[in-house]
């Protein structure tokens, strides 16, 4: 069923289709089309469709001069990366008719541009953005961008270096953060620095005046500083002094942005400029094309005998290691291929490429690393955290079951503050974590940790209900186990307030609900105690919790209720048939 914004937008399109009709025989022929269009299966899809057909037409239709601008217009909307403004949009046009500067003359009134677009382009007053005019137009041109802007990406990217190659530029990296803020509210240049590399990965974009300007240090040095993938000055601007010194090279930038073919021809045509540089972060540029998932540049880079494949980052992290971590399976399988690889190679806190990519989630990866026998499945960290910890932590069920099947890994592993997988799944409440662990007969669900609280007694601090549910359901557990102060999970719930698990621990009739900790203070005078009215109520309910009950110090959840001011919690106490009034 067409919603009234489609029919109002159809309406809009096909009376744009109708003007360059200039006969009644026209006319009525474009009318029939929409009738036949409107009795399809889908006629949402074929209207829009068929109305949009109409519209590119049209423009194509148009006097050369529009109709180049629309194409323009239009293209740098569709295949742009992020929403661009007006002035962008217009800058872009202007710079293949300036020479070394942009020519103000060249650019284009915005009204010209709306008006060439036949109704498919607005621009939004308060941002200034220009876009589609309506999120179907965006859908249609996803699946027909090639069809009518086939070389946009080229052209983009030839637009993007051509503007930053202009002599405003030339003078290198900018020297102060003032001049730096300048340039980078100039139309177009942040887009241009930010994005030309991905456009041109799209369309291998590789020209020896491309490859010229790559040798040029001063130019690679200001598309470094203020490129938002490099830029220290966009992503530290405190930090000036080392901000405004970009360390990166020529094969930091192409390797990042995956191009492939400019980097076969830097290490042909550029032999003085070096492939293994570190960057101020000891990056290399094989790190960064692992790291950002550029499988051909790694394998292009692995030939040059000057590139150390494990050579490591400020934080000890390799290429392997920023693969693993960024989830980059096909660099991992190709790093891994290499012999100089040292493939359970620990970083500044003690974590291997395993235990980053356990942590992240990475399933694939974590198979593929466990599949080298040089691989240690259970290392653990500077913290005492095993690659199971790191992803029972983070909820990976799927990562847990991998290294679950692995032999070598012991599920019930602690870290210096004696938490184990299932400990850490149970504070973080990943339920399916806990199912995937419980499955494994060798895991201990009662182990407790520094302060002596076990996994059900941690769910329960931390309101996990599910957690305990699940917990609950496994036989081993003992619900009732005590820690270091003598307070079970249902003295922790009640005193955090967790009415659900309250109930949820109440109806195993393995739980005692009247048990004192070490102090003498039961769930019910902690509830009473920390004013949680609905638990004082449900505890109340239990035959078997004793609302009289004195703690060391002969204090009763009544007199812990009047000390603190629980007013209600009072009433409730002093009017139920089994407290005793004091």
């Amino acid at each position: 069923m067409l919603t009234y914004k489609i029919r109002f937008l159809l309406a809009h399109l096909f009376v744009e289709s109708l003007k360059d009709k200039v006969s009644v025989k026209l006319i009525r022929k474009t009318l029939n089309e929409l009738q036949n269009d409107s009795k399809e299966k889908e006629p949402r899809l074929t209207l829009l469709r068929r109305a949009y057909d109409n519209v590119m037409k049209r423009i194509d239709g148009q006097p050369v001069g529009y109709k180049e601008l629309a194409k323009h217009v239009l293209s740098w909307i569709v295949c742009a990366k992020r929403p661009l403004k007006t002035t962008d949009v217009q800058y872009a046009w202007a710079v293949k008719d300036s020479e070394d500067e942009l020519d103000e003359t060249a650019i284009p009134d915005a009204e010209d541009m709306l008006s060439a677009c036949c109704g498919l382009v607005v621009i939004d007053k308060d941002s200034e953005i220009i876009r589609l005019a309506h999120h179907t137009a965006q859908e249609y041109f996803q699946d027909t961008w090639s069809q009518w802007f086939p070389t946009a990406h080229l052209d983009i990217a030839k637009t993007c270096v051509s503007f930053l190659s202009f002599k405003d530029f030339s003078g290198g990296p900018v020297r102060t953060y003032e001049e730096a803020c300048k340039r980078l509210e100039i139309p177009l240049f942040t887009y241009a620095v930010d994005c030309w590399g991905h456009h041109a990965s799209a369309c291998c974009f590789c020209t020896p005046q491309l490859i010229e300007l790559l040798t040029k240090s001063e130019w690679v040095s200001m598309v470094a500083q203020l490129c938002d993938l490099f830029s220290e000055i966009r992503k530290n601007p405190g930090q000036l002094s080392e901000a405004l010194q970009p360390s990166q090279n020529a094969f930091h930038i192409v390797g990042a942005y995956g191009l492939n073919d400019l980097v076969k021809a830097l290490l042909v045509h550029a032999p003085d400029i070096d492939p293994d540089r570190q960057d101020n972060y000891g990056k290399t540029p094989l790190s960064w094309a692992a790291g950002m998932g550029c499988p051909e540049v790694v394998k292009t880079l692995l030939t040059d005998d000057r590139v150390d494949p494990d050579r490591p980052s400020n934080g000890d992290l390799t290429p392997l290691g920023f693969a693993a971590l960024n989830g980059r399976l096909e660099v991992v399988k190709t790093l891994l291929s290499d012999s100089r690889v040292d493939p359970d190679r620990q970083d500044d806190s003690g974590r291997t490429p395993l235990a980053w990519a356990a942590m992240k989630g990475h399933t694939e990866i974590v198979k593929t690393l466990l599949s080298d026998g040089r691989v240690d499945p259970d290392r653990q960290n500077s913290g005492g955290g095993t690659p199971l910890n790191g992803a029972a932590w983070n909820g990976h069920a799927e990562v847990v079951k991998t290294l679950l099947c692995d032999g070598r890994v012991n599920p019930n592993q602690h870290d210096k503050q004696d938490q184990t997988p299932l400990g850490l799944a149970a504070w973080y409440g990943h339920t399916e974590v806990i199912k995937a662990l419980l499955s494994d007969g060798r895991i201990d669900p009662n182990r407790q940790d520094t302060n002596g609280q076990t996994p059900i007694c941690l769910a329960a601090y931390n309101g996990r209900t599910e957690v305990v549910v699940t917990l609950l359901s496994d036989g081993r557990v003992d619900p009732n186990k005590q820690d270091n102060s003598g307070r079970t999970p249902l003295s922790y719930a009640a005193m955090d307030g967790h009415l659900e698990v309250v109930k949820t621990l109440l109806s195993d009739s393995r739980v005692d609900p009247d048990r004192p900790d070490d102090y003498g203070r039961t769930p019910l005078g902690w509830a009473a105690l920390q004013g949680r009215t609905e638990i004082v109520k449900t505890l109340l309910s239990d035959d078997r919790v004793d609302p009289n009950r004195q703690d060391n110090n002969g204090a009763t959840p009544q007199r812990y209720a009047t000390s603190t001011g629980h007013v209600e919690i009072f009433k409730i106490l002093f009017h139920h048939g089994r407290v005793d009034r004091e």
